[in-house]
């Protein structure tokens, strides 16, 4: 950066000495002795260049700066003015009429470069010059006055209110405090007025050095730079560029909006137009409020982060304790709860039938029968078995039970359910290493060009760290990298209690692992890509932080329905597969959010409803061999249906998801990925629901652990979906428009509303997944000839 500004002001140097020489051929400037605080008028033309010499005593400019407004009514953009300000060290120029995007500017003020020592010739005394030219033979007109800005240095907490336009920008230096101990500050900026709060500028900070790029044209050069409409937050800290401890804070408004509207290219200029427009009439005046705050420095970041990683502890010790307590009282009644299930009541299942506990069934393959009971166990049962015996005790009338869909040896299911976890360790680590190294990338990249609007932070509330310009969004992911494990903990030491009972694995519902593993390895994936996706979040990688949380959801479901469904539950290959094409889906809606795609999807997502309708209805026993529209009137139309509590949750589960589908036609909801992200939490939901009334109807029970369960869910979700509703940042937005949602931190001074709703929804995803895993413990030790499939 630094080297640039020397190249431009080597460049406008060379340009007036230039312009000087040409001149001094045939004209000799005249000059004046001109005072500060005076007004300035008189003409010029190509044979009589004006030179005004000031002098001025440096002790007079302690915390201030000069300030110089000159205008012209008859310079015009063919034959401008060039005003040039020089003196020992420095030379600022620029033109009468100033043109700024094709908008030409008559009035013009320009803050001069701050006095040093270096700049007096004698003494205290500064002497500086003004030069007036221009190739118009024809006289212009001009007037201008240079007069001392008092208010120029920002004091730490003390807000600046100030207005500024496209042709009269302003900068305000900043010099840390050398006795006192911190060394980084927040410098916010705010225009809540209502008449400038719309209107797009920019803010910049840069190392103290001169010439300042204050125009529209060269600020995008300055050290630390965003664009703003009513909020912009830049965190300082006195190291690199900024070492020495001094800096200046540019304030620049656009002659026009489109750098700060969505959609518009970074390079917004039309390069094939000549037109240049009169800005007389045009009011784009804005208001500032500036404020430099102390931030929170890395030697502060250890009570946050140690707050945290206890409160994830101390949740791990007490879960310890509590599932102690609870297995040890269960296993002190196993005996006695195991023995009267065995002679229990048989409960009634989905078809309105009694279990008659027999798992006997002449199954029919073709031309091929085969008589199938429990001792069949040398892997010759298979799924297409299993399909047969739902079919036939469909048509025989008779209610199946879980004893009908437990077939399989134990060894065929682990393993099948142990390919979801090794899939979904696969593919986490093929889809988080390359993710990782691009955000990485992105924030080198704002780190060297100093363009924050790069990145979409909460820059009210973003603590940088390292070379991380928002280290507290990434830390707060922490949590579901703990309770992942805490989970994935919990799940081996079930896994290990059910393999050591033996008189378990006849009874009750069969357990099989793997996919609660899976939930596991998917929370701590989400901690990991979210933590990615925060490094600099932005719409090219937001599908980083909601891809795991697609797998969440549908892992969740694919849980719950395991439970009764184990033998014709997917394996993980379609299950991945189908997945896959979630995330596909939710990009191209991304990208591509228009009423084309929306029918397009209305259609594919009423297709794969119907569907869903048939595998859920038939579990999985029915054929594309016959007429689908007849299975499907058969399944969800038909007056005397043979599962009928079924059939009620497929049809209000089909037109609450058409209805869903239609309001998203009907708005084209914007942030589709969210969209699609609610249809899997709302499906998961109505599921949910739905087992746990056909649990009521069969006369199971839920136990104390899960209606406890339940309560947490209710109590951090509510608090979280709140905090997620907050709206801090949207990428869809352009960086100006995301930054008005900025807000300050709300906990420790170091968490925001999106840290918080990191800590809840973790929680409260962890807590979902304790109620899955339990929610079936009421049947341990029953017989599973007399558990009901639903």
């Amino acid at each position: 950066m630094a080297q640039t500004s020397s190249r431009i002001s080597v460049a406008l140097l060379v340009y007036y000495l230039s312009i000087h020489a040409e001149l001094s051929l045939s004209a000799i400037n005249e000059l004046h002795n001109a005072t500060i605080g005076e007004a300035e008028t008189g003409n010029v033309s190509s044979v009589t260049p004006m030179t005004y010499i000031f002098q001025y005593d440096l002790k007079d400019l302690h915390d201030k700066a000069l300030r110089v407004n000159v205008t012209s009514s008859s310079a015009t953009t063919e034959n401008p003015i060039l005003f040039v300000v020089r003196r020992q060290t420095t030379v600022q120029s620029w033109t009468v009429p100033l043109v700024l995007h094709r908008t030409g500017y008559a009035s013009v003020s320009r803050t001069l470069c701050p006095f040093r020592l270096e700049d007096a010739s004698h003494g205290r005394n500064v002497t500086f010059y003004i030069d007036l030219s221009t190739s118009s033979s024809v006289s212009v007109d001009f007037s201008f006055i240079v007069y001392v800005e008092n208010t120029f240095t920002l004091k730490l907490g003390v807000p600046e209110t100030f207005s500024v336009s496209p042709s009269s920008p302003k900068y305000y230096q900043y010099t840390f405090n050398h006795s006192i101990d911190f060394d980084e500050i927040l410098v916010k900026v705010s225009s809540e007025d209502v008449s400038s709060k719309n209107i797009c500028a920019i803010v910049s900070v840069e190392a103290g050095d001169c010439p300042v790029h204050d125009l529209p044209s060269n600020v995008r050069f300055s050290s630390a730079f965003q664009t703003m409409l009513s909020k912009a937050g830049i965190t300082i800290e006195k190291k690199g560029l900024f070492k020495k401890g001094l800096i200046y804070i540019a304030f620049v408004v656009y002659p026009a909006d489109l750098r700060c509207q969505s959609g518009v290219l970074d390079n917004i200029d039309n390069e094939h137009s000549n037109v240049i427009r009169n800005a007389s009439g045009l009011s784009r005046v804005k208001s500032f409020t500036v404020t430099v705050e102390k931030a929170l420095p890395p030697s502060s970041y250890a009570s946050p982060i140690a707050f945290s990683v206890a409160m994830c502890l101390g949740f791990f010790l007490m879960v310890f304790i509590g599932i102690f307590i609870d297995w040890h009282v269960r296993d002190r009644k196993r005996g006695k709860t195991f023995l009267s299930n065995l002679t229990g009541a048989t409960p009634v299942n989905d078809a309105g039938l009694e279990s008659n506990g027999s798992n006997s069934y002449q199954i029919t393959d073709g031309s091929v029968a085969r008589q199938l009971d429990d001792g069949d166990d040398d892997g010759s049962v298979n799924v297409l078995s299993t399909l047969h015996v739902i079919e036939n005790k469909r048509k025989d009338g008779d209610c199946l039970n879980v004893g009908d869909l437990a077939r399989l040896s134990e060894c065929q299911m682990q393993s099948k359910y142990k390919r979801y976890t090794w899939s979904l360790v696969t593919i986490g680590v093929f889809y988080a290493l390359p993710s990782i190294q691009l955000v990485i990338a992105y924030q080198t990249v704002l780190n060297l060009s100093g363009n924050q609007d790069l990145c979409y932070y909460n820059f009210w509330c973003a603590h940088p760290a390292g070379i991380l310009s928002d280290f507290n969004h990434v830390w707060s992911n922490i949590a579901y990298i703990l309770l992942g494990i805490l989970f994935f903990l919990i799940v081996y030491r079930r896994s290990r209690r059910y393999h050591r009972k033996e008189e378990l694995h006849n009874t009750g519902l069969p357990q099989y692992f793997g996919l609660s593993y899976s939930m596991a390895v998917a929370l701590v994936a989400e901690g990991i890509m979210s933590g990615t996706y925060h490094i600099c979040p932005s719409g090219s990688n937001f599908q980083f932080d909601t891809a795991f949380m697609y797998l969440i959801a549908v892992l969740s479901t694919l849980k719950l329905y395991q439970s009764r469904h184990a033998e014709v539950q997917a394996y993980a290959y379609k299950s991945f597969a189908a997945m896959a094409c979630l995330i596909f889906v939710a990009v191209i809606g991304v990208l591509y959010n228009n009423l084309a795609f929306w029918l397009c999807f209305f259609f594919a997502y009423v297709i794969v409803i119907l569907y869903l309708n048939l595998e859920i209805y038939y579990i999985g026993a029915w054929s594309f061999g016959k007429p689908l529209l007849q299975q499907w009137k058969k399944a969800l139309l038909c007056e005397n249906p043979f599962y009928p509590h079924r059939r009620r949750f497929l049809i209000v589960s089909t037109f609450v998801n058409i209805i869903i589908a239609l309001v998203g036609v009907c708005t084209q909801y914007a942030d589709f990925a969210s969209y699609l992200l609610a249809i899997m939490l709302i499906n998961l939901s109505l599921y949910l629901f739905y087992y746990i009334a056909m649990k009521a109807i069969s006369k199971e029970r839920l136990s104390k652990l899960a209606i406890f369960l339940a309560v947490l869910l209710v109590a951090l979700w509510t608090p979280a979906l709140y905090f997620f509703t907050r709206g801090l940042t949207n990428w869809q937005k352009s960086p100006a428009e995301s930054r008005i949602g900025n807000q300050d931190c709300l906990m420790l001074n170091f968490y925001d509303a999106h840290d918080i709703w990191h800590f809840l929804s973790a929680f409260g995803v962890f807590f979902g997944f304790l109620a899955f895993l339990t929610i079936d413990d009421d049947l341990e030790g029953v017989d599973r000839s007399t558990i009901a499939v639903f």
